[in-house]
C-alpha cells in the first residue's frame, strides 16, 4: 500500500504495478536515492559520477523488467494452463512421447497444442517456443 502525496491510498496487485508507477512519477533524485540504498545496502561506496550513472542504468534495468514483466503476463493470458505446461515440458527437453506419457493425452494432442502456442504466440519451431517460453521466464512456477 502507497499513500499518494494527496493522501489517496493506492493498493497494487503485484510488484510490476508498484514499478511502472514509481518509473512513471520518479525524477533524477528519487533515483539517487533508490541507488543510495541499494549501495548503502550492499556496502558500496562511489563518486557522484558514477553514483549517476549508475542511478540511470538502475532506471533502465527497472524499465525492462517492467516492459518484461508486461510481455510475460500478456503471453500467460493467451496460454491455457495446459499449454504453458506442455512449454514447461518442453523446456525441459521432453519429447512428444513423453509428454503425452506424462499427461495421459495421445500425441496427436500434444502436437495440436504446440501448433496453438505457435499461432498464438506468433513464433514458427518448437525450438523458438522454447526459447520464448525462457526469455520470458514463462516456466515459472506460478502460471
Amino acid at each position: 500500500m502507497i499513500h499518494s502525496p494527496k493522501g489517496a491510498v493506492q493498493r497494487f496487485s503485484d510488484i510490476t504495478d508498484l514499478l511502472s508507477q514509481f518509473l512513471g512519477t520518479a525524477d533524477g533524485a528519487e533515483m539517487l536515492t533508490v541507488f543510495d540504498v541499494v549501495a548503502a545496502k550492499s556496502g558500496v561506496i562511489v563518486d557522484d559520477q558514477q553514483r549517476h550513472d549508475l542511478a540511470q542504468q538502475l532506471r533502465r534495468f527497472l524499465s525492462m523488467a517492467v516492459l518484461r514483466a508486461e510481455v510475460e503476463k500478456q503471453i500467460k493470458s493467451q496460454l491455457t494452463d495446459r499449454e504453458i505446461e506442455i512449454m514447461r515440458m518442453l523446456a525441459i527437453g521432453c519429447s512428444n512421447d513423453e509428454i503425452a506419457g506424462e499427461l495421459g493425452i495421445k500425441q496427436r494432442t500434444v502436437r495440436q497444442h504446440i501448433e496453438n502456442m505457435q499461432l498464438k504466440l506468433g513464433v514458427q519451431g518448437r525450438g523458438r517456443l522454447v526459447a520464448l517460453a525462457y526469455g520470458l521466464e514463462v516456466l515459472s512456477a506460478s502460471a
